[in-house]
């Protein structure tokens, strides 16, 4: 029974370092511009990127993606996630799905396309793995 009674503190440890652990979801095919976005006990971070550098009419450079990156609070209830980002700002819900083995974030229009045809658009958000 002492052996039962000691498992149960490191299952709860090994539980929490599974539900703290980071979570980056980025393209799932080589981009040149595009999203990552990092979920972490109960916070995210929305990052986009791109390649291209703007400039303006004053020849200076302009921020592609004003706003970003953003951060905040995130709620997961079974497959959906809302965000509540820090400046007040809205985003769109996503959805958490496994296809083939991995992990995908994506937008309600290409989750509706995944349940309808079961097709995954092209560079949909993928769980990076540590390599």
């Amino acid at each position: 029974m002492p052996l039962c009674r000691a498992g149960l503190p490191v299952l709860l440890v090994v539980l929490w370092a599974c539900t703290s652990q980071e979570q980056w979801y980025e393209p799932s095919c080589i981009a040149y511009e595009g999203d990552s976005v990092m979920l972490r006990a109960g916070r995210f971070e929305w990052r986009k990127f791109t390649d291209q550098v703007p400039i303006g009419t004053d020849g200076e450079r302009v921020d592609p993606f004003p706003g970003y990156p953003k951060s905040g609070t995130y709620r997961q209830e079974r497959d959906r996630v809302e965000f509540t980002p820090d400046d007040g700002s809205q985003l769109d819900d996503y959805f958490m799905i496994t296809h083939r083995g991995a992990r995908y974030f994506l937008s309600e229009k290409q989750h509706q396309k995944f349940i309808v045809d079961g097709e995954l658009q092209t560079c949909a958000l993928k769980l990076a793995t540590a390599e």
